[in-house]
C-alpha cells in the first residue's frame, strides 16, 4: 500500500506542478500515506508484543525479525472432546456419593464375628472346684443396630438429591463449553476463509 500510494504522489505531484491537478488531490494521498505508515507502527508494535508472550511461554528470546512457521489447519479436528477440571471434580462429587450410598447399606447390616477367650487360673469355669485349671470359652457374637434403619432411608434420599444436584450443574457446564466451542468453531471457519481470500492479494503483493 505504500508504495502504491507513494507511486500515486509521484504521478498526482508532476500533475499539480503542471497545473493539471489540484493540490488538494495530492495531500488527500499524503494523508492516506501517514495512515499506512501508523498502520505499519501498529502493526509492528502487535507483532512485537506477542513475540515478547510466546518468548515467556518458550522460555527463550525471540529477535523481532525471527520467521515463524504457518501451522496448518484442520478443520476436520476443530471439534474436540470438552475436558476440563470442573467436569471432572463433578465425576469425582458423583463416585463419591455412589460410594456413601453403598456405606448407608453397609453400616445396616448385621454383623457377625467369632471370638475366643481362654486362661489357667483358680477357680476356672467351675466355680465349685478351687482348684487350678484351664479354661476356654468361644462362640458367635452377632451385632446389629437397629437405629440406622430409622435414618437410612432419609440418607438415601439426601444422596440422591445431591447426586441430581451435581447432575444437573455438569449438564449445564457441559452445555456452556460446547455452545462456547461451537461459536470459535464458526470463528476459525470464518478466519479461515477471509484467509483464502487473501491469499490471491498476497500473491498478487509478491508480483
Amino acid at each position: 500500500m505504500k508504495s502504491d500510494i507513494g507511486i500515486g504522489i509521484d504521478k498526482v505531484s508532476a500533475l499539480v506542478r503542471n497545473g493539471t491537478a489540484l493540490r488538494s488531490n495530492q495531500q488527500v494521498l499524503e494523508a492516506e500515506q501517514l495512515k499506512t505508515e501508523q498502520r505499519r507502527i501498529e502493526l509492528a508494535a502487535n507483532r512485537k508484543g506477542l513475540l515478547d508472550i510466546l518468548s515467556l511461554f518458550l522460555g527463550q528470546e525471540l529477535p523481532e525479525n525471527v520467521v515463524l512457521q504457518q501451522p496448518t489447519s484442520d478443520s476436520d479436528k476443530l471439534t474436540a472432546t470438552i475436558s476440563r477440571p470442573e467436569l471432572k471434580l463433578f465425576a469425582y462429587q458423583d463416585s463419591l456419593f455412589r460410594v456413601q450410598e453403598k456405606m448407608v447399606s453397609v453400616k445396616n447390616r448385621p454383623r457377625a464375628s467369632a471370638f475366643f477367650q481362654g486362661g489357667y487360673g483358680r477357680p476356672g469355669l467351675n466355680m465349685l472346684d478351687n482348684n487350678f485349671d484351664f479354661f476356654y470359652i468361644g462362640g458367635l457374637r452377632i451385632n446389629w443396630q437397629l437405629g440406622g434403619l430409622y435414618t437410612a432411608k432419609k440418607e438415601r434420599q439426601i444422596l440422591a438429591l445431591n447426586q441430581q444436584m451435581v447432575g444437573v450443574a455438569e449438564r449445564c457446564i457441559s452445555s456452556q463449553y460446547q455452545y462456547t466451542a461451537e461459536a470459535q468453531e464458526a470463528e476459525l471457519k470464518k478466519l479461515q476463509q477471509l484467509i483464502d481470500t487473501d491469499q490471491p492479494l498476497l500473491i498478487c503483493a509478491k508480483k
